[in-house]
C-alpha cells in the first residue's frame, strides 16, 4: 500500500488497519488474550492501550478550537513520522520502561470481545471526526504526543497508525515466538 498523505487516504489505512488489528486480537483464546500483567503486557494490555489514543486524539478531532495553531504548518511524511517514532521509542526506552504515558486500563471482568469492540468503536469515532476536516486543517492544528512533541494532525493520525501497527506487530511477534 502507498504512503497515505490525504484526510481520505489515511482514513483508509486506519480502517483497514483497526479491521485487522481487531480480528487479530479477537482470534487470540482467552488464556493467552489475558496473560501479562501491567509490567509485562499482554495482548489485552496492548490492546486497551491503543484503545486510549484513538479516543483522545478522535475527542480532539471533534474539538479542533482545543488545538493549538502548528509552529510550521507543514507536515511531514508518513515515513519521516514513523522513522521519527521509532527513534523516539528506542531514546524513551527505559522512561516507558517504568511509567507509560498512556497506561493500559484492564478493567475486572473485562472480556476479548468487549475490548475488541471497545477499540473498534473508538477507532471508528476517530475516522468519522477526521471527515470533518479539511487538508488544511490537518497541517495547521497541531497535537502533543507524549515522545514526539508537538506533531501536525496530519502527522498524529499517522502516527496512530504507525502505532497500532507496532503493537500488532510485537504481539504477533511474542504470540509465534517457539515458546507460545
Amino acid at each position: 500500500m502507498p504512503e497515505p498523505w490525504t484526510g481520505s487516504e489515511i482514513a483508509s489505512a486506519l480502517e483497514s488497519g483497526s479491521r485487522e488489528l481487531a480480528s487479530y486480537f479477537r482470534s487470540i483464546p482467552e488464556p493467552v488474550f489475558f496473560s501479562g500483567d501491567d509490567k509485562a503486557w499482554g495482548p489485552a494490555h496492548h490492546l486497551a492501550h491503543v484503545t486510549r489514543p484513538h479516543s483522545r486524539i478522535g475527542s480532539a478531532l471533534r474539538n479542533p478550537s482545543v488545538l493549538p495553531a502548528h509552529a510550521s504548518g507543514r507536515s511531514r511524511t508518513y515515513s519521516e513520522i514513523r522513522d521519527t517514532y521509532r527513534t523516539g521509542l528506542v531514546a524513551a526506552a527505559p522512561q516507558l520502561a517504568t511509567s507509560n504515558p498512556i497506561p493500559p486500563v484492564v478493567e475486572p471482568g473485562a472480556t476479548r470481545e468487549g475490548l475488541a469492540d471497545a477499540y473498534a468503536a473508538e477507532a471508528e469515532r476517530l475516522r468519522a471526526a477526521l471527515a470533518d476536516w479539511s487538508e488544511e486543517q490537518l497541517d495547521a492544528r497541531a497535537m502533543r504526543h507524549p515522545i514526539l512533541g508537538f506533531l501536525t494532525t496530519r502527522e498524529m493520525l499517522f502516527f496512530i497508525h504507525i502505532h497500532d501497527r507496532h503493537h500488532l506487530d510485537n504481539v504477533r511477534g511474542k504470540l509465534s515466538a517457539p515458546e507460545h
